[in-house]
């Protein structure tokens, strides 16, 4: 019983395998979102039929019979109903769905002139020998399901091609997309001729005698009437002749010579295309064999080919001919790989193009091919640079590539400050097609902050980075980072608040303002700069509340630190007293800067104990009870070119004690309630040394 169930079984498939239709290839449309009408293209095999619909209906019953490429007129959503039926009547229904939208025209007029004309036609006629050219400000994509674009080129195939064939195509502008199908014809023409003889050759050694008008003899065998199939050596040449069967001295014999089979030799060229010679005697020929088994031309060779940036893999089918008799057939199996791989993923371990510290890439071929990069930079970056990474020009033509053996790319930052990388990478598959370039840019700045008071986009508050794209908005934000790095450069813009209570500096700073910056410091705002140095620039500076407190207040306090100050703008408003500047075996550097400090009691703009002040072109301002510019304890003091004004009860421009002084070429103004004439501007003790005191104007004391 099991057996006959088996035997069952086996007819069935058996049946099913005989009479399982033969079904054809649909070419266009395919699913997807177009910016074109389709075109509808099907392959249907010899013997067999087709039919469609675009109404939803059954094509068979109410559709249209398929007798060549035909324009489907129809945007929007689109569906396309097939069936093809095979000549044993078996039928298979087969559904497409796709988008058409009415994507603007390309801005590049040649781009926009080559999409109207696929919009107009859908298809592209190209005769083999002629050049198709695809505009460079297009990419273009060949083959079915192909991801990989290419940028618009001049393509051609030689005259010498052979196949005939339909290529679907799609050209974008990074916008749109257009599909259409390119028709490729051949131009080169072979032999018509046939030689007529009374037998046929099958699969090489199989002669089938088919004139019995005729008797034969084979070289050097009797002469007789094959009633059956006659199996030849096909190794060596053999001679067939035949004449009438009845004989007569007058009879004409003829003679047809049987060469030895020739071997198939394939070539792959170096532009990619498959040349198919015949290895053997002379006389051999190819014909290619169609849908109804036949061959109509003869050529000495096949030249099989396809545009570059399409693949193409077959098997062809010809006939062999000898002396223009058919020998047998033969399937020529053959690829053809034009089409560069995807290119390599870059993947860094930072999102976007900046970082602050070491970026590590890794880098992927999407196909498993081999991948290859390069490292261009770091280009060292001015402390103002606003570009980005992306904006950043590289020379990659002096950059050597190396095969990536699946290890990451350290890019690490550089003591002078913002670096910027570009990694590119390539991948070449095994026929040395070589995809488009992958590229990431990057800066790694450990250095340049920026604070923008301006910015109200909440997403770039919510991100804030302290980069160009997404500024901290406040100066509490970058104070935390000072001190992280050796060196820090913060650009400021807008109006920015500093953030009460006292801030150590530990690392050199500057502090650079941006189209009129301002720093509002907080009432008990102090800067404590130990060791290191602090620099300001083209900004303005202002502590505009009053310190309620009776201890004497400093905006800033140096411990051995340096403190420059340049195009700056500085002003407080203490309460009973402060300086503006305390500083204690410091050093202190002001030119093209205006000091203003305000006190109800005592203020000096600056107070110091064996330090080094350096005051140039610059205007100080002190105004209170008793006011003093600068008080100095030992060091080195130098005051030139400069504006100071002192506004009170008493007050003195300089008070220096055991200092080395150099005062030269500047203006005095004293605004004293007491005021005898006595006072001198600057007050100096037995213990210091003037260098030079020359040039100076005085005026109020």
């Amino acid at each position: 019983m099991r057996m006959e169930k088996n035997r069952f079984i086996c007819l069935i498939f058996i049946l099913f395998f005989f009479t399982m239709p033969v079904f054809s290839q649909i070419l266009s449309p395919v699913s997807g979102k177009w910016s074109n009408r389709q075109l509808l293209v099907i392959d249907v095999p010899a013997g067999s039929t087709a039919f469609y619909s675009i109404n939803g209906e059954s094509p068979e019953k109410s559709g249209f019979a398929y007798d060549g490429p035909v324009l489907i007129d129809l945007d929007g959503e689109v569906v396309v109903n097939v069936s093809i039926i095979d000549k044993n009547g078996n039928s298979e229904l087969r559904k497409i769905s796709y988008t058409v939208t009415d994507d603007k025209l390309p801005l590049d007029s040649d781009s926009a002139e080559f999409i109207k004309q696929i919009k107009k036609a859908g298809i592209v006629d190209y005769s083999a020998g002629n050049k198709f050219v695809i505009p460079k400000m297009l990419e273009y994509s060949l083959g079915e399901n192909s991801k990989v674009f290419t940028p618009g080129t001049e393509l051609s195939l030689s005259s010498s091609m052979i196949i005939s064939r339909y290529i679907p195509c799609v050209v974008t502008d990074g916008n749109g997309k257009w599909r259409f199908i390119i028709k490729v014809s051949p131009v080169m023409s072979g032999l018509f001729s046939r030689k007529d003889v009374p037998f046929e050759i099958i699969d090489w050694d199989t002669f089938v005698f088919t004139d019995r008008n005729f008797i034969y003899k084979i070289d050097d065998q009797w002469w007789q009437q094959p009633k059956e199939k006659i199996i030849l050596d096909r190794s060596v040449s053999h001679m067939i002749s035949w004449q009438n069967v009845d004989y007569s001295k007058e009879n004409i014999t003829r003679y047809y010579v049987v060469a030895p089979k020739p071997s198939i030799v394939k070539k792959v060229e170096q532009s990619g295309e498959v040349l198919v010679t015949l290895e053997g005697q002379s006389g051999y020929k190819f014909g290619l064999i169609d849908d109804y088994h036949e061959a109509s031309e003869l050529y000495d060779s096949l030249n099989i080919d396809t545009f570059a940036g399409d693949n193409y893999d077959g098997k062809l089918k010809v006939g062999i001919f000898f002396d223009s008799v058919c020998q047998g057939n033969m399937d020529i199996d053959f690829s053809i790989h034009k089409r560069n791989p995807q290119a390599p993923l870059i993947m860094p371990s930072v999102d976007g193009e900046f970082s602050r510290n070491s970026v590590r890439i890794g880098i992927a071929s999407p196909e498993k091919k081999d991948v290859y990069y390069a490292v261009s930079g770091p280009i060292i970056l001015d402390e103002n640079y606003t570009v980005r990474a992306k904006d950043i020009l590289f020379d990659l033509n002096s950059v050597t590539y190396k095969k990536n053996y699946n290890a990451a790319v350290v890019l690490d930052p550089v003591y002078e400050g913002a670096a910027a990388y570009k990694v590119s990478a390539y991948c070449l598959d095994e026929h040395k097609n070589k995809s488009k370039l992958s590229e990431y840019s990057v800066i790694i700045d450990q250095k340049n902050y920026f604070v923008d008071g301006t910015v109200t986009d909440p997403v770039k508050i919510a991100c804030a980075n302290g980069t160009i794209d997404f500024p901290f908005t406040n100066f509490a934000q970058v104070l935390n980072l000072i001190n992280q790095s050796r060196f820090v450069h913060i650009r400021v813009v807008g109006e920015v608040h500093v953030p009460a209570g006292t801030s150590v500096i530990g690392s050199n700073c500057q502090i650079e303002g941006v189209n009129d910056a301002r720093l509002i410091l907080a009432p008990t705002t102090t800067f404590v700069v130990r060791n290191s140095s602090v620099s300001f620039s083209n900004c303005i500076i202002t502590l505009a509340e009053s310190r309620n407190t009776t201890e004497t207040a400093s905006i800033f306090n140096l411990e051995r630190g340096v403190l420059y100050l340049d195009g700056v703008e500085l002003s407080a408003v203490f309460g009973k007293s402060g300086s503006i500047i305390n500083s204690d075996n410091s050093v202190i550097s002001i030119q093209n800067t205006g000091i203003t400090s305000s006190a109800e009691s005592y203020t000096s703009a600056i107070a110091s104990v064996q330090s080094r002040i350096a005051i140039k072109k610059s205007r100080i301002t002190s105004v209170a009870g008793t006011a003093v510019n600068v008080s100095a304890q030992g060091g080195i003091f130098e005051l030139n070119d400069s504006t100071c004004i002192v506004t009170g009860v008493m007050g003195r421009i300089a008070e220096l004690f055991d200092t080395h002084s150099t005062i030269k070429g500047n203006n005095f103004v004293g605004d004293l309630k007491k005021n005898h004439g006595t006072n001198k501007p600057v007050y100096t003790d037995e213990k210091n040394y003037s260098v030079e005191y020359t040039g100076n104007n005085i005026t109020g004391f």
